[in-house]
């Protein structure tokens, strides 16, 4: 379509979403982990990448006590 008024061609605003399938969800910030993602699996704990620090420091002091 043609804007009214402008006369430039109608053009989408934001790019069109990447539609790729969810693997798990993290289990420490509930975010979708999707396919091609980094992420890591601990005997079921599916963790992303922006969560393994945290995971690792709750899991040491675990192991500690």
């Amino acid at each position: 379509m043609i804007d009214p008024y402008t006369g430039c061609p109608d053009r989408p605003v934001e790019p069109p979403e990447e539609h790729r399938p969810h693997v798990d969800v993290c289990c420490l910030c509930d975010e979708p982990i999707y396919q091609g993602d980094t992420y890591f699996d601990f005997s079921g704990d599916f963790v992303c990448r922006d969560c393994l620090t945290l995971y690792e420091s709750m899991h040491r002091k675990e192991a500690h006590a």
